[in-house]
């Protein structure tokens, strides 16, 4: 069967050593809120949220994040959060990167241009690290992760019978050009 619409996102990928950090910050998390933790190789920052996109848009989608320039920066990512309407736990920074807003806005703009549709609530910054948490087991407090943002993907969401994994379609580096996957 031939797939019509594929879930996708864009989003900041970290390096091993941040995706390291940040499981041992929802493992930490996971000790005083319970919940479901994150798989370490599913960590990742939305940046725009497409949801169904027509897999006929994926060449456009590709484009668009080539056509994207983002200088390294660094994410400081400060205190966790339980949003209780959802129940997941994530990590925040105080404040976003510039850098950062600069480019989900033009990844927004590309895609009214594009007349492609996608979430349009504002970017709140954050990485899940926890699902079904218990909003109501009090305060955590953890030390800051420094994030030496690398690069941004286009990813997808494939659901298998017992997990979601995340597949990347197209990465593009901080202050680089274009490159495949790996």
């Amino acid at each position: 069967m031939v797939e019509t619409t594929q879930r996708l996102f864009f989003a900041l990928c970290p390096d091993s050593a941040t995706r390291a950090r940040l499981a041992r910050a929802g493992a930490v998390l996971h000790r005083g809120w319970g919940g479901r933790p994150m798989r370490a190789e599913n960590l990742h920052m939305t940046l725009v949220f497409l949801g169904a996109a027509p897999a006929g848009a994926l060449d456009a989608l590709l484009a668009l994040g080539a056509a994207q320039n983002l200088p390294r920066t660094v994410l400081r990512l400060t205190h966790a959060e339980c949003w209780q309407r959802s129940r997941v736990a994530v990590l925040c920074p105080d404040e976003a990167a510039v850098p950062l807003l600069h480019l989900v806005g033009s990844l927004q703009r590309g895609l009214e241009a594009a007349g492609l549709t996608f979430d349009r609530r504002a970017w709140h910054p954050h990485v899940t690290l926890l699902r079904d948490a218990r909003c109501d087991a009090g305060e955590a407090v953890l030390e800051s992760i420094a994030w030496d943002v690398q690069e941004f993907a286009l990813l997808a969401s494939r659901h298998d019978v017992s997990s979601v994994r995340y597949e990347a379609l197209g990465r593009w580096p901080a202050g680089g050009s274009w490159g495949p996957p790996s």
